[in-house]
């Protein structure tokens, strides 16, 4: 157990590196879900723990689907860092900063569809913020470089409350999305 530890805190590697990222995000990530799962249930809002949970296991999904082709795209076209750094830079950008709207959408409209008033609802789209910042982390466990992140923190608080503001922006842009599952 002790070497596990030390792996994790110590890696040698840039896979071992990657790997306890994602080992440390994805205890991040479930600790989130317990505790936010916990306050929200005792409101009597326990589904949009549930919601979140799902979208979560979806963020997950589409990430562990979306890199390995974003990847297979970019060797194809001969696109990295060192030949073409602007398109591949871009094109990263691009496909987290969509993932990163689209959480920010779902978390908007799961906390309106929780149909809470009062200071509720101000505690409850305080939880969507929250639940959109480790969702952009999430992001940033597959897309690590400084300018994705300091990018996508700008773009995941922004849309956030853009969203909240105009939520039939959310609606059009990602609703069909949504719907799908």
């Amino acid at each position: 157990m002790r070497q596990i530890l030390d792996l994790i805190a110590f890696p040698k590697t840039e896979a071992q590196e990657t790997a306890s990222k994602l080992f440390i995000l994805v205890g991040i990530n479930l600790t989130f879900l317990l505790v936010a799962g916990l306050v929200l249930w005792l409101m009597g809002h326990g589904t949009l723990a549930w919601s979140f949970a799902r979208g979560y296991g979806l963020l997950w999904g589409v990430l562990l689907v979306l890199s390995p082709i974003l990847n297979l795209i970019q060797r194809a076209f001969r696109v990295n860092l060192y030949d073409n750094g602007n398109v591949f830079v871009a094109s990263n950008l691009l496909v987290s900063g969509v993932l990163v709207l689209g959480w920010s959408a779902f978390a908007v409209l799961a906390v309106q569809s929780a149909g809470a008033s009062g200071w509720v609802v101000v505690l409850l789209y305080v939880v969507g913020l929250l639940a959109s910042y480790i969702a952009e982390q999430v992001v940033m466990s597959i897309f690590s470089g400084t300018i994705y992140q300091l990018a996508n923190l700008a773009l995941v608080v922004l849309s956030f409350i853009a969203f909240a503001i105009w939520p039939a922006a959310a609606r059009s842009l990602f609703d069909w999305f949504l719907n799908l599952f």
